[in-house]
């Protein structure tokens, strides 16, 4: 049979022999009318002999000093620890650190990977210092163990340098369910502090999982760890960021949401430590906050790898950041020193900076590190006042092997002080994006671009500066659609071996279509095959030189000249203009193959030319010319036509100064007329003569 005990201290009054078991209601009975949750801190307990044992008051009780027995309370495989068990009340007012202290310690020691404990924390738990000689330090969290509950963990301290919860060099551990708060109302003043919530160290193997992080310096700062998942997270009113992961390994975090924080809303570093295999998934960053006096005056931002302070010595290899979204904050995504990466699928919305870019900040990669192997795919990237999207190589920090495809770029360079592309890149192959209401739209250096859409710059004026398409040192622009209806213009500088072709371009500028500067243009700049609309008439604007000019291979297209096509009847249903040409497609001989424009307006004039020719040869025939005599010769052919004009005579054999001329004297009949003009007689044996005739309009 079971005895009862009212509590702890009422237990430690009883005396009993080995194996005999009580049942105590509560840890302190004084607590019964002031706790919901008081008898938590009961259970069973079973008297055992009291020699080696160590007594701490809440597993192991004293019993009467007479007694060689102590209490030990009833724990099996399946029991679930509680701070209750170790003394807590968790009504927020009393003082939990000492009893969450002792739970932490206890299960530390028992804990193994055969025999994980659990915990469940359901109380309001307030943690501050025991006294002036026993200050709060970070709770010392056991791996092994499941820490679970609906509870809050509540840090009563003005202190900005203390850490609320640590893992040292934890294993197979999951945190999850609680809230983590600390004194205090502006976050701003845990900017640059030490005030961490929940802070890893050399784990492995463990999840953080539906917490409530709040009025902390970072919420989950996470360093030289690997094999891990933090999920469904709520950080927020933060000095700085919601989640930090340094030098680590194949981890996962998804689905949290960060807002309300000064600083970086997921922070990436490497360390100097081998840091790969990384996915940051499905998570909401926004509302970021600031203060003039912290983070340079910037809000919060989105999400980063940097390595300042010194910069790293290795790369992360391997990231994939998809399906965020990321708005409302101080800018978006930015990485640097890092390759093998694929940024897909993010909505970036709202920002004071930049949307998505490679971070080139030599502060952030002091070593210049390379990017490699990159992917922006899917991305959507509207609002932002910097850059909507920059992939380029700048102070030295090469960009190499990026893909930018498929995004959609609305709204970006916004800043009314400064020219911010909505798409940027250097080395990368950019297509499919469709970029609209950006003052630049592309500025791109040995890119392979091609079936992108860029609509509407945001250039008032015409002039030199207002470059909507900035396009140089190689690569190629091809099958592209620009449009603008404002006064931005295409400027292509010294793009060196470079292709644009196959694009549509209606341009509003009167100040150039095609705008050439600089002085690299080798015999492999190739313009053609383009379809251009352009207020600017001549369309090219050349400020090269006539050298440079020369070495372009250039359809007439780039000089405002259009080609259209006829089927036998000229075209009357076309705004022609001088230089425009027509081509017959189904010209006949005798027939001009295209017309070009002289005149233009309603009434357009026309002059042919490449006409397929008829050939009219005479018969062959002994020609003796007596000095000062003339001949006519008729060549026949039923084709020609008495309207049309024949051009030019032809011998079959060396004409011995004889003069000729020819002409359509009658339908199918050609006339060559001879004359000698020396004082000699000319013999010209087997004489034939040959002319081409065409309509001549």
């Amino acid at each position: 049979m079971t005895d009862t005990c009212i509590d702890i201290a009422a237990l430690a009054q009883q005396t009993a022999p080995t194996g005999t078991l009580m049942t105590v209601t509560a840890f302190d009975a004084s607590r019964l009318s002031k706790q919901i949750r008081s008898t938590l801190g009961g259970g069973t307990f079973v008297s055992i002999p009291a020699n080696g044992v160590t007594l701490d008051g809440c597993i192991y009780i004293t019993q009467p000093a007479s007694s060689p027995y102590c209490w030990m309370r009833v724990l099996d495989a399946d029991s679930v620890l509680n701070p209750e068990m170790f003394g807590a009340v968790g009504d927020g007012v009393a003082n939990d650190y000492p009893a969450l202290k002792s739970l932490f310690r206890y299960a530390s020691a028992i804990a193994t990977v055969q025999t994980p404990q659990k915990m469940v924390l359901e109380g309001r738990y307030r943690l501050a210092d025991i006294d002036a000689n026993t200050p709060f330090a970070p709770l010392d969290a056991p791996g092994f163990s499941t820490i679970s509950g609906d509870g809050q963990l509540y840090l009563d301290s003005d202190k900005t340098t203390l850490t609320m919860v640590a893992f040292v060099n934890k294993t197979d551990f999951s945190f999850s369910g609680l809230t983590l708060s600390r004194k205090g109302t502006d976050p701003t003043r845990l900017w640059s502090k030490q005030a961490t919530a929940l802070f890893i160290d050399g784990g492995q193997r463990f999840r953080l999982y539906d917490l409530d992080l709040f009025m902390h310096t970072d919420a989950i700062s996470i360093k030289q760890s690997e094999s891990f998942e933090v999920y469904r997270n709520k950080c927020h009113e933060l000095g700085e960021e919601g989640i930090a992961v340094r030098g680590s390994r194949r981890w996962v975090l998804r689905d949290n949401e960060i807002y309300h924080h000064n600083g970086d809303g997921i922070l990436l570093k490497t360390s100097s430590t081998p840091s790969f295999d990384g996915k940051i998934l499905n998570n909401r960053l926004y509302d970021g906050i600031g203060s003039p006096n912290t983070a340079q005056g910037h809000r919060g931002g989105g999400i980063t790898l940097n390595d300042e302070n010194g910069g790293s010595t290795t790369f992360f290899q391997n990231l994939l950041v998809q399906g965020n979204s990321l708005t409302s904050l101080s800018y978006g995504i930015a990485f640097t020193n890092i390759e093998d990466w694929e940024v897909t699928d993010n909505f970036v919305d709202g920002v004071d900076r930049f949307g998505i870019i490679v971070d080139s900040e030599l502060s952030n990669n002091p070593q210049k590190n390379p990017i490699r192997r990159s992917k922006c795919v899917g991305n959507t990237v509207r609002n932002t006042v910097q850059n909507g999207i920059s992939f380029t190589t700048l102070t030295d920090i090469k960009v190499e092997y990026a893909l930018i495809a498929n995004n959609q770029v609305d709204t970006c360079g916004t800043s009314p002080v400064a020219e911010y592309p909505g798409i940027s890149a250097t080395g990368a192959t950019v297509t499919g994006n469709r970029v609209l209401n950006c003052k630049i739209g592309l500025s791109a250096s040995g890119c392979v671009t091609s079936g992108n859409v860029f609509e509407g710059s945001t250039f008032i004026n015409a002039g030199s500066g207002s470059n909507y398409i900035k396009l140089a040192a190689g690569g190629s622009f091809v099958g592209n659609r620009v449009t603008d209806t404002n006064q931005g213009h295409i400027r292509l500088s010294n793009p060196g071996n470079f292709v644009f072709a196959d694009n549509i371009v209606q341009l509003n500028s009167s100040f150039a279509g095609l705008y050439f500067i600089g002085t690299d243009y080798g015999p492999n700049t190739v313009i053609g095959k383009n379809v251009f609309d352009t207020a600017f008439v001549p369309v090219t604007k050349f400020e090269i030189g006539a050298s440079s000019i020369r070495r372009i291979q250039m359809d007439a297209s780039a000089y405002g000249r259009r080609e259209f096509r006829y089927d036998s009847q000229m075209p009357t249903d076309i705004d022609a203009r001088p230089g425009d040409e027509v081509y017959n497609f189904r010209a006949v001989p005798g027939v001009a193959r295209k017309y070009s424009c002289v005149t233009g307006g309603a009434n357009p004039e026309w002059v042919g030319g490449d006409f397929v020719d008829l050939i009219v040869t005479s018969t062959a025939q002994d020609i003796t010319l007596t000095a000062g005599a003339s001949l006519d010769i008729d060549a026949q052919l039923a084709a020609v036509l008495p309207t049309f004009v024949a051009n030019g005579v032809k011998f079959n054999q060396n004409p011995k100064r004889v003069k000729s001329t020819v002409c359509v004297t009658e339908a199918g009949t050609v006339t060559f007329t001879l004359t000698n003009p020396t004082a000699s007689t000319i013999t010209l044996p087997a004489l034939q003569l040959t002319t081409r005739c065409n309509s001549g309009t």
